[in-house]
């Protein structure tokens, strides 16, 4: 069953991460390849592929909007303006999707 017709992932840098602290684990994990497979795929099967831009999209409350930086340990994340409790990841992924619709890569970047 084909319930989904967009993708959305954040638009890293995967070069700069690769020269980075986290080399090694992006490296291992094949980011890159993964994303060109991704869009290949995606193209394939007519979806499309939405990049947004990753900035504070762990940082963000995707409930009421409040910014609050945080260690990457840290991976509950709880708001201290409207009391939002979620997993770091899970808040992340909503902020992705609620760029996706509403920022300006949302509209205008269709491809990986």
């Amino acid at each position: 069953m084909n319930r989904y017709g967009t993708i959305v992932h954040e638009a890293l840098n995967v070069g700069g991460l690769a020269r980075s602290y986290v080399a090694k684990g992006v490296h291992d994990a094949g980011w890159a390849q993964f994303l060109r497979i991704l869009a290949y795929k995606a193209e394939e099967a007519g979806r499309r592929v939405v990049r947004v831009d990753p900035k504070y999209t762990s940082q963000d409350c995707p409930v009421c909007g409040h910014r609050e930086r945080r260690p990457l340990w840290v991976r509950e994340f709880t708001c201290p303006a409207c009391g939002a409790s979620l997993h770091r990841d899970v808040a992340a992924a909503r902020n992705i999707l609620a760029k996706a619709w509403t920022g300006p890569s949302g509209r205008d970047a269709l491809a990986s």
